[in-house]
């Protein structure tokens, strides 16, 4: 009987200070600790039983208080007005509400609110025990991403290097290479890749994860990812194990992994890249998308542009067609006078055109964003423009 639980110790005020709003648009745009922050301590139920579930009502909230004569209904009686509590407490990491709700069994562990299911959220949250309890309860290990930049509960699990989890879906079938969601979504790989959690990367691999998987719009391969955080460690792996070190620019501002390495500034990843035969002078991404020089030049980098000149990176490739820059121009604009020497010195076209969408020439690009001394060093080299 539900009376034997203990649900009875929240009350509709005590749940709904913990709704924080939370942007299901981005979610998968944060770190996981910021997807789901914590909990107030004083959320958590004093752990006492109550024997009189009058009060199952006002976890419910005061317009839907059940009247006393249906408060003993059987632990087994799935109850919809629960949905709602369910996934607050997972948005506010209380497990031990989702646990108490498991428990008396008025959830139905394959509920979904419209962004996630439980299981996704738990196996994100990296809640072991309330992992298990959902698969207990019949979750589905394997639904899939409720919304356009959603996660299944192993790629979420992946991304957030929650190994203990990643292990225990998998053992209970979890699809290694379930496909990513359609907007910024990550296979399993892909994610835990991207966030540089090797252990997991390696037991995904252990379980026949594509290494050379395609993204979705505004996603990246596996390599892309560990290239551009700089994760040195699992770029060695996925390279041995035979991801494609030229595989092109997903979407309209995707990256190469030696663009994305270069424009990070991740000298080692870069060496290793090209060590491997990456394409010095792959094409940007048609909107903000950089050359590995582009890139490196934006960004100031300028141990990684010596690297890429020695290599035979073209000074002059054009920018991208939307929000694109000349490494002269990027480097400019950002400011890295060392940088603008350097290509000044390679033969950079200090007149160079600009983007055909929000484009700006160096002498414009300087000029706009306070660099005087780079705005005279251009000047003295012929900038007219």
């Amino acid at each position: 009987m539900l009376s034997e639980m203990s649900l009875g110790d929240l009350s509709i005020s005590e749940i709904s200070v913990f709704q924080l709003p939370i942007n299901i648009s981005d979610l998968w745009d944060k770190s996981p600790y910021e997807r789901f922050p914590m909990a107030p301590s004083r959320l958590q139920p004093s752990g006492s039983l109550q024997s009189n579930w009058s009060s199952r009502g006002r976890l419910l909230g005061s317009k839907s208080k059940i009247p006393d004569g249906e408060n003993q209904i059987s632990s087994s009686a799935v109850d919809k007005r629960y949905m709602k509590p369910f996934f607050d407490a997972f948005r506010s990491k209380n497990a031990v509400n989702i646990s108490q709700l498991l428990s008396a069994g008025v959830v139905d562990a394959k509920w979904d609110d419209g962004y996630m299911t439980g299981l996704q959220y738990a196996a994100a949250m990296g809640d072991e025990s309330i992992v298990e309890q959902l698969l207990e309860k019949g979750a589905n290990v394997n639904a899939e991403p409720v919304g356009k930049r959603g996660r299944t509960a192993l790629q979420g699990a992946s991304e957030g290097g929650h190994l203990g989890v990643v292990i225990r879906l998998l053992k209970k079938g979890a699809n290694v290479n379930a496909g990513p969601a359609r907007i910024k979504g990550r296979t399993a790989l892909q994610g835990a890749s991207e966030r540089g959690h090797v252990e997991v990367v390696n037991r995904l691999l252990e379980k026949g994860a594509n290494v050379n998987a395609e993204p979705e719009n505004g996603g990246r391969t596996a390599l892309q990812g560990a290239s551009e955080g700089g994760h040195l460690e699992v770029v060695n792996r996925l390279l041995e194990k035979g991801a494609n070190v030229n595989a092109g620019p997903m979407g309209r501002s995707g990256r190469t992994a030696l663009q994305g390495a270069s424009e990070g500034g991740h000298l080692e990843v870069v060496n290793r890249l090209l060590e491997k035969g990456a394409n010095v002078n792959a094409g940007p991404a048609r909107i903000k998308g950089r050359t590995a020089l582009q890139g490196a030049s934006e960004g100031g980098h300028l141990e990684v542009v010596d690297v890429l000149l020695e290599k035979g990176a073209n000074v002059n490739a054009k920018p991208a067609t939307d929000y694109g820059r000349t490494a002269l121009q990027g480097a400019s604009d950002g400011g890295h006078l060392e940088v603008v020497d350097r290509l000044l010195e390679k033969g950079a076209n200090v007149n160079a055109e600009p983007a055909i969408f929000q484009g700006r020439t160096a002498l414009q690009g300087a000029s706009e964003a306070g660099h005087h001394g780079i705005e005279e060093l251009l000047r003295r080299a012929g900038a007219v423009r």
